[in-house]
């Protein structure tokens, strides 16, 4: 399970590690620009108060660009919608910066994880694209432990219909013992 706090200055992501911690473990995550290409499309120049409506909660950045949080069953899904085609030329990089104590241990194709040996931790989703019409398209990530950029590539943010969405699920990671030190062939959850 993931608790999330949702406050001005961003999100607060608490993993519910149980006995394994004796204090909780946050990463916390502020959204700090939007490149297209070399251009900056935005920049973080205040803190945005969020507003609620039944499961989902919302930051009016601009006219253009609104991060969103959908609270879900599986996780929490983030993500940034885009009302007209950004300015510029080249991909599109969402950059948010990251502050946690779980150290970062995986970045690859599927997303990032913040883990806690032995413990668990929380995960960042694959990036996708998704436009009005219901195409979508595989992003990327990069993650260095202290920021986290998202990318769609140019192509796709050209000859999308807008609105345009761009989103990682956000969740938790947990960890099964296995017994007696040794493997479970057919574990049952």
């Amino acid at each position: 399970a993931l608790l999330a706090r949702f406050e001005p200055g961003g999100v607060a992501f608490t993993p519910l590690l149980g006995s394994r911690v004796d204090t909780p473990k946050v990463v916390r995550f502020a959204l700090t620009s939007v490149q297209r290409g070399s251009e900056v499309i935005f920049a973080r120049s205040r803190d945005v108060v969020p507003s609620t409506d039944g499961n989902q909660v919302r930051y009016e950045h601009d006219a253009n660009l609104v991060e969103r949080y959908e609270v879900r069953r599986d996780g929490i899904e983030q993500s940034f919608v885009f009302t007209q085609r950004p300015p510029g030329d080249g991909d599109l990089v969402v950059r948010g910066e990251l502050t946690t104590d779980l150290p970062l241990v995986a970045v690859d194709g599927d997303g990032a994880r913040f883990e806690l040996a032995g413990a668990g931790g929380v995960t960042f989703g694959a990036v996708t694209g998704i436009d009005a019409n219901g195409a979508r398209r595989r992003g990327c990530m990069r993650c260095d432990g202290r920021h986290l950029e998202l990318s769609l590539p140019a192509s796709f943010v050209d000859a999308a219909a807008y609105p345009l969405v761009l989103d990682p699920l956000i969740g938790s990671s947990f960890l099964i013992a296995n017994v007696a030190n040794s493997t479970d062939v057919l574990p049952s959850l």
